[in-house]
């Protein structure tokens, strides 16, 4: 397994802080750095707790100030983002969603950075 693959598995051997209270914000910056290809076949290799956590802050966006293009290019993929907000939905789905190609894991990654970028700097400050 390579390296940029065990950000999101079962087995984390992670360098960050235990005071934290998720990773789920270096693991998201990490994926947000891989190409489109790897970004794929790291979700693909996602636990729960990281299909979970993502599809949370995808509901956060609902609440976001996004820019004009930004809110364009996600209400395209209104279907899909509802259906990731859906608690009834398994994480199976909710996995096979976010790997369907069309450019839908890239306008994601992009719009939920300052949203995680922000909860990041929160938790630095805390400490």
């Amino acid at each position: 397994m390579c390296n940029e693959f065990q950000i999101m598995t079962r087995k984390r051997r992670s360098k960050v802080p235990k005071r934290s209270k998720s990773h789920f914000a270096y693991d998201f910056l990490r994926l947000k750095k891989l190409s489109k290809q790897r970004q794929v076949q790291a979700i693909r290799m996602a636990n729960g707790k990281f299909i979970r956590s993502l599809c949370g802050h995808v509901k956060k966006l609902k609440h976001a100030k996004l820019s004009a293009k930004t809110a364009s290019s996600l209400r395209r993929h209104s279907k899909r983002l509802r259906s990731l907000t859906n608690s009834r939905v398994s994480i199976k789905k909710k996995r096979k969603i976010l790997t369907q190609r069309g450019g839908f894991i890239g306008t994601i990654l992009t719009s939920l950075a300052g949203t995680v970028l922000s909860e990041l700097l929160d938790t630095i400050t805390e400490e």
